[in-house]
């Protein structure tokens, strides 16, 4: 029989887990930006560091995300409303990417 409890353990590790993939898209994505004319190595290091870190996080979070969903079944109402958000969202920001990043018409 499983129990429901929840282990603290894998709870903190989540915890850390979600705050190294953070570090990484701040690192890889963030407004960070590192002038390859002078020599930094210790911010180019750092930034490499974060990155991959959290790439590393990504690939355990989705270990244990795997590990504790085994047991579950898959239910095709479930995956309909995720396809449906999904698309609904990606529209929606996909419109308000048009309308902020288009031009103004001049003429």
């Amino acid at each position: 029989m499983k129990s429901n409890a929840r282990n603290s353990n894998f709870e903190i590790l989540r915890l850390f887990l979600m705050f190294a993939i953070v570090l990484c898209h701040w690192a890889g994505h963030g407004a960070v930006t590192v002038n390859t004319d002078t020599n930094i190595l210790v911010n180019r290091g750092w930034l490499n560091f974060c990155n991959l870190f959290g790439q590393l996080a990504n690939s355990l979070f989705i270990l244990m995300l795997g590990y504790f969903q085994i047991d579950r079944k898959i239910k095709k109402s479930h995956v309909r409303n995720i396809i449906i958000e999904v698309t609904f969202y990606s529209a929606l920001i996909w419109a308000i990417s048009l309308y902020i990043c288009t031009p103004p018409h001049t003429g």
